[in-house]
């Protein structure tokens, strides 16, 4: 997984978002919110990516 921008190495605490439970991927967020399920890690890192770029402009926009 990729470093966030403005952020020191803890990639360890990233990778903790994501699980697995049987053939499905799922994230967790800040926010306590379990998502998925997803059929790949890949599409869950994706989607991933697609939620906290819709909380940032959230939080932006108030």
């Amino acid at each position: 997984m990729n470093q966030r921008k403005g952020e020191s190495n803890n990639s360890s605490e990233r990778a903790k978002r994501f699980y697995q439970i049987g053939n499905e991927w799922f994230f967790s967020s800040r926010e306590q919110l379990q998502v998925g399920p997803y059929s790949s890690l890949d599409e869950a890192e994706m989607q991933l990516n697609f939620y906290l770029r819709h909380v940032k402009e959230d939080s932006m926009a108030v």
